[in-house]
């Protein structure tokens, strides 16, 4: 027998090397796996941002177009309408260039939403989630306006869902929700404003 081939192995790999390589790769997909998850979340929270600024330049161009902010009902925002009012049925139309209510009448677009629900409605890019039965608005836009002209949001009502806690200077605010942080927690609320 030649003493060379006592030391010659066949090919392949022993079943302890086997076993090394799968457990490293187990613990490098352990250490992963959440980073993406993370990543994720931080790739959707700037779109939103993204997505709220998108928004307010819409507004802006809008109230420099018609010199009067969006309502719903087609008419100058009004004290009794300063709460918070979901980017949804009539408002995202007329953002979107459609002559709702006589909102538009040069049927402008202002902004086109990429993501929008089944009625139409753009949605945050968290989709049209419900983490509740009260919560499904939660998922979308929302904005509120400086509706006596002075350059001021008006503090929200006390909730802590309804933005800002005190006033803003700005002619309108845009704001949305994240679903994956716990309401009344840092990060909960996301604020056009802050960012």
């Amino acid at each position: 027998m030649n003493p060379e081939s006592k030391n010659m192995r066949k090919g392949g790999f022993t079943l302890i090397e086997l076993l090394v390589v799968v457990g490293i790769m187990l613990i490098l997909m352990a250490i992963l796996i959440p980073t993406i998850g993370l990543a994720k979340e931080k790739a959707r929270k700037a779109l939103a941002f993204s997505e709220m600024k998108s928004i307010e330049s819409a507004l802006r161009e809008y109230l420099t177009t018609y010199r009067k902010p969006p309502s719903s009902i087609g008419a100058f925002i009004i004290p009794s309408e300063a709460t918070r009012r979901p980017i949804t049925g009539a408002m995202a139309q007329t953002l979107g260039g459609k002559n709702v209510a006589g909102l538009n009448p040069k049927n402008m677009r202002f902004m086109d939403f990429k993501r929008v629900d089944s009625n139409g409605d753009p949605i945050t890019p968290w989709g049209s989630q419900i983490a509740s039965e009260n919560s499904s608005q939660k998922y979308y836009y929302f904005a509120k306006f400086d509706y006596n002209f002075d350059h001021t949001v008006a503090a929200g009502v006390g909730e802590p869902d309804d933005p800002p806690l005190s006033p803003v200077g700005r002619d309108f605010i845009v704001w949305t929700y994240n679903p994956g942080v716990e309401v009344g927690t840092e990060g909960h609320v996301l604020r056009s404003w802050e960012q």
